[in-house]
């Protein structure tokens, strides 16, 4: 398990996924990467277009299980150089299990939602706030439902 506590990522333009989680273990499934995030700022990144994951924190199987706490999302751009900005363009994206606790999302760029989840678990959100870069209220979560 990895755990990343008051840790700034900022000014990322040239990253293919500033974090990636990318375990798999096809002899255990029921082994998990656990990758945590406490009281870390992401700020002022950018997309840098493809070949790169549309997302900062990118879970990639179903055996990483992202946890992000206390944590602050502002001014990042997921829509620059994002050719399909409208279907595939976030904050945080899992194929994992997703746990959110206490986290702000302002002023950020998104093309659906600051965060999302395939998966087959049901993501866990709590006291999040998530506000768009024209001040009102924006989409905080998609969960998508996917067949294994």
């Amino acid at each position: 398990n990895i755990t990343f506590i008051d840790c700034h990522f900022k000014g990322n333009r040239e990253a293919e996924a500033p974090v990636l989680a990318d375990y798999y273990k096809p002899s255990d499934e029921n082994s998990m990467l656990e990758m945590t995030f406490i009281d870390c700022l992401f700020d002022n990144n950018r997309y840098f277009g493809k070949p790169a994951y549309p997302a900062l924190i990118t879970s990639n199987g179903i055996q990483n299980k992202i946890v992000v706490a206390n944590s602050f999302f502002t001014n990042n751009d997921m829509i620059f150089n994002n050719t399909d900005a409208d279907k595939i363009s976030f904050l945080i994206e899992s194929s994992g299990p997703l746990e959110l606790y206490d986290n702000c999302f302002q002023d950020n760029k998104v093309g659906v939602a600051n965060a999302a989840s395939y998966s087959e678990d049901t993501p866990i959100s709590v006291r999040n706030f998530g506000e768009g870069s024209s001040g009102g209220a924006c989409n905080y979560l998609a969960s998508f439902e996917t067949d294994r």
